[in-house]
């Protein structure tokens, strides 16, 4: 959950990058520490990559119908997609995961 001063500094991060300024004239123009704003911007993109990289535990339960001309699907918030043979085996999909993971 972030905090008020976390939520400010979003603010003033998203405000830069649709200013069309560079940096050094965005701190100029609205009075801004550069360091201050690169403290904020690395600690709210760290949390944000924390956030982003965290993999959500999923239950896989095999179902008796014929899974060999169906697909899985994986949508990430990068963009990025994976799809596999929906009779991949669990453990399999689990080793791809963790290697995405690392």
């Amino acid at each position: 959950m972030a905090t008020e001063r976390q939520a400010y500094w979003q603010e003033i991060i998203d405000s830069q990058a649709a200013s069309g300024l560079s940096k050094a004239e965005f701190f100029k123009h609205n009075n801004i520490n550069p360091a201050t704003y690169y403290y904020w911007f690395k600690k709210i993109n760290s949390q944000e990559k924390t956030n982003r990289n965290q993999i959500l535990p999923i239950k896989v339960t095999p179902q008796l119908q014929d899974l060999s001309h169906q697909t899985v699907e994986l949508l990430f918030p990068n963009g990025y997609q994976l799809s596999f043979n929906a009779s991949i085996e669990p453990a399999n999909l689990k080793k791809i995961l963790m290697a995405l993971n690392s």
